[in-house]
């Protein structure tokens, strides 16, 4: 375990979040969320685990893993996490176990929405598609904090939202337009996904280099950064010590 999310651990929250009004890129009907289906995939002494999944805002499946408690007391403090790059929604499932014995529950989440016809590889789109890629991705995690307020004991007090790189891209901008979210744990992440675009030479950004003329690459720049970090973080810290 990390010592960020050990320090996260011991200090939830750590720190609230002063969000911005929330721009239209990452709005969504409140009161239409789709339904989160489950079913068991693991027997466990110490937590239930069930694979989950709901629809995703345009289309394919937003998949997740549930990790809630067995044992503990009820009112239960919670995590959304959202994995990195190349990586998968089982890649914190040794922290959630870990949470679980302390009495919190946990929300793994794969994104992006992923299915037939459904891109979800964000160096396959260009212009305004990209722009709706990476707005997707943060109206997937509100719509699967939605879901990880509904089940049954979590505070809505004690929420916070672990991401790596890719995942905290998207917290980043969360910070700003989600005011459910208490305290954040940001590993790895960018201010600015366009200047990583940009300036990255690596074989997955050249292929979206490629995929294009010049002058699209310039406009899907523009387009990706009105969704860059850097535009919605406005934290506000209140130092608290508060155990779970």
């Amino acid at each position: 375990m990390t010592v960020s999310l050990r320090l996260f651990l011991l200090f939830l929250p750590i720190f609230e979040i002063a969000a911005q009004s929330g721009t239209g890129l990452f709005e969504y009907d409140r009161l239409r969320i789709p339904k989160l289906e489950g079913q068991d995939i693991a027997q466990r002494s110490d937590a239930f685990v069930r694979g989950c999944a709901f629809a995703g805002p345009r289309g394919g499946q937003v998949n997740l893993v549930l990790v809630t408690p067995r044992k503990a007391k009820i009112p239960y403090a919670a995590v959304l996490f959202q994995h990195g790059g190349g990586q998968s929604m089982t890649n914190y499932f040794s922290e959630a176990l870990v949470l679980a014995r302390a009495g919190v529950v946990s929300m793994l989440t794969d994104a992006p929405a992923r299915g037939d016809g459904v891109i979800s590889e964000i160096n396959q789109t260009k212009l305004d598609d990209s722009q709706r890629f990476q707005a997707d991705v943060v109206v997937s995690l509100r719509m699967a904090l939605d879901h990880l307020l509904q089940q049954k004991g979590v505070a809505p007090d004690r929420i916070g939202f672990v991401g790596h790189s890719y995942g905290a891209v998207a917290g980043g901008v969360l910070a700003g337009v989600e005011p459910r979210i208490r305290a954040y744990v940001l590993l790895g992440g960018l201010a600015s996904e366009a200047e990583h675009i940009r300036d990255n030479r690596s074989p997955y950004w050249l292929a979206m280099r490629q995929g294009m003329t010049p002058d699209e690459f310039t406009q899907t720049l523009r387009k990706i950064e009105a969704t860059d970090p850097a535009h919605f973080q406005r934290i506000s810290c209140r130092w608290r010590r508060r155990p779970f």
